[in-house]
């Protein structure tokens, strides 16, 4: 009809899953042998990173504990480079999209070769959870 315009609307829904706050520290581990030139190898090193609970509320700090070992291995690691990750999966009947938004973001200090970063010198970061009106927390 003429004269007659669309009429659009946005409406911003913001969907939390229930948190089961259960205080259990998450913990991951992960060896990796290192080499150079795709074979000549040069040891290993490995990384345990350690959360003190396994979900946050928008607001919260998380405290982030890194231990590396990298006593055999003879290569330095020059950074270490963290990333606190989203992930958002949506299923609908025959339909689902998912996708990754990266929260936090921080750079340590490397681990020379031989070293070995636990106890009182592993690296210890405050990741602050909070959310921006911009982007809301799904």
């Amino acid at each position: 009809k003429s004269g007659v315009k669309d009429l659009k609307h946005e409406y911003i829904v913001n969907i939390r899953p229930r948190q089961e706050m259960t205080g259990v520290p998450l913990v991951q581990q992960k060896e990796h042998k290192i080499t150079s030139c795709c074979c000549i190898g040069k040891g290993s090193s490995s990384i345990k990173g350690t959360f003190e609970k396994e979900s946050y509320m928008p607001g919260e700090t998380a405290t982030m504990k890194c231990e590396v070992d990298n006593s055999q291995c003879s290569v330095a690691i020059k950074a270490l480079q963290f990333a606190l990750v989203r992930e958002v999966n949506l299923k609908a009947s025959y339909y689902s999209e998912s996708g990754l938004t990266s929260l936090v973001k921080v750079q340590g200090p490397g681990c020379g070769p031989g070293d070995v970063m636990e106890g009182e010198k592993a690296i210890t970061q405050q990741l602050n959870l909070s959310v921006g009106e911009s982007q809301p927390c799904v």
